[in-house]
């Protein structure tokens, strides 16, 4: 069955729609080419972590943002004129994580600019019966950090001259605004990634801190912004250690 990636501003707007609203993006079937000829077969619900804001929030009340499991619809269509089915799969779904786009982006600005701990951010954001593993949300934000690490990296090495680091550090230079919490990381490799991180939400620097009273606006803007990019943008979160370090972990057990 073939995966077909919708896109969807968040998970609120998404699960609130009508299985045949979000079938209506999918206009040509990629098999036979006919038109407008899918139909809902079934549903499929997967489990996912989702963040809720306040309209009225502002930065540093951490208190007030929920992080909480969500049941995510996925329609089954099938194609009328040669039976082909596709799985939809909305764009604030990433493959490597278990949290939706917009809790990762919010979690991610919260470690970064609110300078919050892993465990903290479990106990502020979940509610008691229903928390989210504090090293769960520790893979997510340093697995997109290592995912983005890697495309700056490439690009560099595909763009600057032999020897120099140019573009390296023009892209580099949002991640290192003053606005940020001073890296945690005790390791380089992990440094690394904490830095890349930061790209997920640089652009909402300094209005994180500085413009509290039109975050919601600002923060679901800048999500729209990503999900449409990961759209097309065909990329899973990267394991975060290697093949090596699993295999010393299950030996250790």
């Amino acid at each position: 069955m073939e995966n077909i990636t919708c896109f969807s501003p968040c998970c609120n707007v998404w699960i609130k729609k009508d299985p045949a609203d979000m079938a209506a993006p999918l206009v040509q079937c990629p098999d036979c080419g006919a038109i407008h000829s899918f139909q809902v077969e079934s549903t499929e619900w997967i489990g996912e972590w989702d963040i809720r804001i306040p309209e009225d929030w502002r930065f540093g009340q951490w208190d007030r943002v929920e992080l909480a499991p969500v049941k995510v619809p996925r329609p089954i269509l099938v194609c009328m004129a040669c039976g082909l089915r596709v799985r939809l799969k909305p764009s604030f779904i990433i493959e490597g994580t278990r949290l939706t786009l917009e809790a990762l982006v919010f979690v991610t600005l919260a470690k970064e600019v609110g300078g919050l701990t892993w465990r903290s951010l479990s106990e502020l954001f979940c509610a008691a019966g229903e928390k989210c593993a504090h090293s769960t949300l520790y893979t997510a934000v340093h697995k997109i950090g290592k995912l983005f690490r890697e495309q700056v990296r490439d690009l560099s090495r595909h763009f600057d001259p032999p020897g120099t680091d140019h573009v390296l550090d023009l892209l580099h230079a949002p991640v290192r605004c003053g606005c940020f919490a001073a890296p945690t990381a005790l390791f380089r490799r992990t440094l690394k990634r904490e830095l890349g991180a930061r790209f997920l939400v640089a652009p909402l620097l300094p209005a994180g801190r500085f413009s509290a009273a039109r975050f919601n606006e600002l923060f679901y803007r800048h999500v729209d912004a990503w999900s449409r990019m990961m759209t097309n943008w065909k990329k899973s979160l990267p394991p975060l250690y290697g093949p090596y370090h699993r295999r010393c972990v299950k030996i250790a057990a």
